[in-house]
């Protein structure tokens, strides 16, 4: 199975989430893409209509995975410590995850915003 993790490598949240998540013990072909580099596979997603500002995005295969699918992918089929048990509480269950995901979205921007960095 391939897997291919494309999310903001510029935002400390989202680079904390997937490397606590430590996928790379399960896929070991995994391919982890800031979405902030300007690459073939961050084209073809934004090209397709995925909003990268809004979520962060897991390709498993050829299926896409978006959002809040995502953020659950990662979290489900991740192992990890104590973080990744916190981040498995909050984004395990799917209408808690559907709740909690666009704050998380919102928070990632206000935090860009006063770290004066652009949204991707």
């Amino acid at each position: 199975m391939e897997v291919c993790i494309i999310y903001d490598g510029e935002c400390p949240f989202c680079t904390d989430f997937v490397k606590a998540s430590n996928l790379r013990k399960h896929y070991k072909n995994l391919n982890i893409v800031n979405a902030r580099d300007k690459n073939s596979v961050t084209k073809r997603i934004i090209d397709e209509g995925y909003d990268l500002n809004e979520g962060m995005v897991v390709l498993v295969d050829k299926k896409i995975l978006y959002g809040t699918e995502a953020a659950r992918f990662i979290t489900i089929n991740g192992s990890g410590g104590l973080k990744h048990w916190f981040y498995k509480i909050i984004l395990y269950n799917q209408k808690i995850a559907e709740f909690i995901y666009p704050i998380l979205v919102f928070l990632r921007k206000q935090y860009l915003k006063i770290a004066g960095k652009d949204l991707i």
